[in-house]
């Protein structure tokens, strides 16, 4: 893991080194082994950063890496990378036979060579997790690539002179001059669907490489976009019983797992008390001979309906795995809230204190790698409560997208945009369609069956915003977050599935079926995740009242202040439930009074 910046000036004004180190800086968290940068003078003037997290290739691989040695010297290109690339050995192989030289064992160099070989196709040839900075001198332009789900984020920005800046972080972008000023769509999108989607962020001018998408930025301002990997489902009617899919699945879900775990440094996994992450704890307990070290979240006081200790703890002990709980009581929650937005950038995808506090105590127990069981749900079908009344919308896109966007708006309804939103926001919110952006997102999924549909949907909206909040807060303590459930070995065959297995009355019939074979039967139902309780209306209360009644809160002109006050006592009255919609607002405040009103930055 790294964070990684860059600044090209087409114009040719210098890039000045002190503000490639601010950006480096602002997100040190993410590479504590070293940094290193590269400044390039003449038109244009080019200047990249890294600072490092060394997990494999310790000794080598340092960066910014060019390809300046041997018979590519003319090429010029300079690199700066983060992620982890699983097949660069079977790359390494296959470049060396066309005649690349190799100087270091990293994948770094790896990623170099293969757009040297083959140009803009080379992110198509990498099986990862990876955000990619590609300066080529010789045909003038800025490549930009990120891996197919998105698990490691990158972010753009170019002023008004045409100066771009790029970076594992916003953070990093503002300590280089960019402005924090709020995006109004974005925010409307946020309080709508408790995310943001495509490309846009709650920073005005601050744009995420797609996920999946390879781009080109060139002095004449001209921006082209490529998108290289897509999830896929193309079901395939399989002469195989259902044991030996499941046999199948398992011997890719453990091959993902093995290689993904390696590592020369101490590796740890999240924990839950269902199905998900403890299959890949079982399956890193095998690859490992030192015990793994598991975390699960508990929360003080405790929520019957949301505790998942204990079945944690009993396949913990069944692994013989070092287990962690981590308690959260609700003092922690709202303490840690200034932390955790700061070091998101911005507030997506519901509560991550969780994550945050999580994250902290792995650290604090020396582990640099944490194996995480995103994706899961998204491959395999697991919210039928969601997904299986698709099926009703089989023969009719229009209502499948109308039906689904109901199901996905979690907070302010579009009714009640006038009620809530203020000023320029409220100008925003006229123009924003919920419905078509939902339906945008769908459009290449449009003639699958509707659990495809909308698994692809889940897939390239909350995944892609968890996977985002994951890499930030475990980032956040120097560690890597990795998602064997995203390998291509499991993608590769989820997207081949029919609808009947991943469907089912608790979801995911396949995956469940697969787990028989080596989870107890207690981790066989329903999860429920690292989701805090609602304790926004007794145990917090006070707290509540006095960040989002206070007169900096209502004053702020984004949103209505009658908004807000109403939603605030009809939950703590018990009148109505709105605790998304508070974890939301209490977010954006955190995030204002951070980013836009200059609040000094929790330590």
């Amino acid at each position: 893991m790294c964070g990684i910046a860059g600044i090209i000036d087409w114009s040719g004004r210098p890039v000045e080194v002190e503000t490639v180190r601010a950006m480096l800086h602002a997100q040190a968290h993410r590479g504590p082994d070293g940094v290193g940068m590269g400044i390039l003078p003449g038109r244009p003037s080019v200047g990249l950063g890294v600072c490092r997290l060394a997990i494999v290739d310790r000794d080598g691989g340092e960066q910014p890496m060019s390809d300046s040695a041997g018979e590519y010297r003319a090429l010029r290109t300079w690199i700066a990378f983060n992620g982890e690339v699983y097949n660069y050995r079977e790359l390494r192989a296959e470049l060396r036979s066309l005649g690349h030289d190799f100087r270091t064992d990293s994948d770094t160099e790896v990623v170099l060579q293969a757009y040297a070989a083959w140009g803009l196709d080379f992110a198509a040839r990498l099986e990862g997790m990876f955000a990619v900075i590609i300066w080529d001198a010789v045909l003038k332009r800025l490549v930009l690539a990120r891996d197919q789900f998105g698990i490691k984020p990158l972010y753009w920005s170019q002023d008004m002179l045409g100066r771009v800046y790029v970076a594992s972080e916003i953070k990093a972008l503002l300590a280089a001059g960019v402005t924090a000023r709020p995006d109004p769509t974005s925010v409307v999108e946020y309080f709508t669907l408790q995310n943001m989607l495509g490309t846009r962020t709650m920073f005005s001018g601050v744009q995420l490489v797609a996920p999946g998408h390879v781009g080109v930025i060139d002095a004449y301002g001209c921006q082209e976009w490529r998108q290289y990997a897509d999830l896929r489902f193309a079901p395939v009617e399989r002469s195989e019983g259902l044991d030996e899919q499941a046999e199948c699945l398992l011997a890719r879900l453990y091959a993902a797992v093995e290689r993904q775990s390696r590592s020369e440094r101490r590796v740890g996994a999240f924990l839950s008390g269902g199905l998900d992450s403890p299959l890949i704890a079982r399956f890193a307990s095998r690859a490992h001979a030192t015990p793994l070290t598991c975390y699960t979240a508990s929360y003080d006081p405790p929520e019957l309906a949301l505790d998942e200790t204990e079945a944690a703890t009993r396949l913990a002990g069944t692994i013989g795995a070092e287990h962690h709980l981590v308690r959260i009581t609700p003092e922690m929650l709202l303490a840690r809230l200034p932390a955790t937005i700061w070091h998101l950038d911005e507030p997506r995808v519901g509560p991550s204190v969780q994550n945050d506090l999580v994250a902290q105590a792995a650290a604090q127990d020396g582990v640099t790698v944490m194996l995480s069981g995103a994706g899961a749900d998204e491959l395999f079908g697991g919210y039928p409560w969601r997904h299986n009344p698709a099926s009703r919308h089989a023969g009719n896109h229009a209502a499948f997208v109308r039906w689904y966007t109901e199901r996905w708006t979690r907070g302010v309804k579009p009714a009640e945009y006038g009620r809530f939103f203020a000023g320029d926001v409220l100008k925003a919110a006229h123009d924003h369609n919920p419905r078509r952006a939902v339906s945008n997102v769908l459009e290449p999924a449009r003639d699958w069956h509707p659990l495809h549909r909308a698994l692809y949907f889940d897939a390239q909206t909350f995944l892609a915003g968890l996977l985002i909040v994951e890499d930030k807060l475990t980032a956040a303590h120097g560690l890597e977050t990795r998602v064997p459930y995203l390998d291509p070995l499991v993608t590769s065959y989820a997207e081949t599935l029919t609808p009947w297995m991943a469907g089912g009355q608790d979801g995911k019939r396949l995956l469940r079926h697969a787990a028989r074979a080596v989870l107890p039967p207690r981790n066989l139902v329903g999860k429920t995740g690292f989701v805090p309780p609602d304790w926004w209306r007794v145990h917090l209360a006070g707290a509540v009242r006095e960040l989002l009644l206070s007169s900096r809160t209502l004053e702020r002109g984004l949103l209505q202040p009658e908004a807000i006050t109403r939603v605030v006592r009809e939950h703590q009255d018990g009148l109505s439930s709105h605790a998304r919609l508070l974890w939301s607002l209490l977010s954006f405040e955190t995030w204002c009074r951070l980013y836009l009103d200059g609040d000094v930055v929790p330590s």
